[in-house]
């Protein structure tokens, strides 16, 4: 094994997911009700997002997104829209940390790992900008240069669950798929990664069914198994 990829929400970020989105669509949406009421917000916002997990061509979510989201709002609209998004993700999207569940910190055992040599990877569904994720990372004591690499909105051209997402970051590190373990809290999007040979590890404190479905993973447990199982693999080389 030479590298080990991470979930960030519900896995290294102890959050419990209908919290998250419950705080998460009524804080954006309350910089649109100018435009139209939240539930119409979301339903929007839904169809675009919708757009990037469907897609597999060689745009970025970003691009994706924008063009999806831009025929819902229109398209005078679109560049004042994109500001706006900027203005939640700098402001009221820190208030989503309440719907943290403080438990164990990863901080320790990702540094042992990577002092073991492990490629270390945020493999975070890519949905969010950059800003967001560091923030959510900064909320458990970790930064981006914690990682080889971190999965972003600017910068990826899939989303989980598809196959390509999870080659496009084998690709980035250099590594083959059997040469890594997904460590995450979803039943299908980080488990389907298990189709390219990779082992997986369903980490069950705020473990997600997933309603499209599930994958059987290699190895599961708390948070705290999980980093005991983590904190037994050799050092590499």
């Amino acid at each position: 094994m030479k590298a080990i990829l991470f979930d960030l929400d519900g896995t290294l970020l102890p959050i419990d997911m209908d919290d998250f989105e419950s705080i998460y669509f009524k804080g954006l949406s309350s910089h649109f009700l100018d435009w139209m009421d939240p539930q119409e917000f979301a339903q929007k916002l839904w169809k675009a997002t919708a757009a990037m997990v469907m897609s597999t061509d060689d745009r970025t979510n970003e691009e994706v997104f924008y063009e999806a989201f831009t025929p819902l709002v229109g398209e005078h609209r679109i560049h004042e829209a994109a500001q706006r998004f900027e203005t939640f993700y700098k402001g009221g999207f820190s208030r989503l940390k309440d719907a943290m569940k403080p438990t164990h910190s990863w901080k320790h055992v990702l540094k042992e790992l990577k002092d073991k040599g492990y490629a270390l990877v945020c493999a975070t569904n890519p949905l969010f900008p950059r800003i967001a994720t560091q923030q959510r990372l900064s909320w458990i004591g970790l930064e981006m240069h914690d990682f080889d690499l971190v999965t972003t909105f600017e910068t990826s051209r899939s989303c989980k669950p598809q196959l390509k997402y999870y080659q496009d970051i084998f690709n980035h590190i250099q590594v083959q798929p059997h040469e890594a373990i997904m460590i995450g809290n979803d039943t299908l999007e980080d488990t389907i990664v298990s189709q390219l040979g990779t082992q997986t590890y369903l980490v069950l404190d705020h473990k997600k069914e997933n309603s499209r479905g599930s994958l059987p993973s290699t190895y599961e447990g708390s948070a705290h198994d999980c980093m005991i199982f983590l904190q037994q693999l050799p050092p590499i080389g």
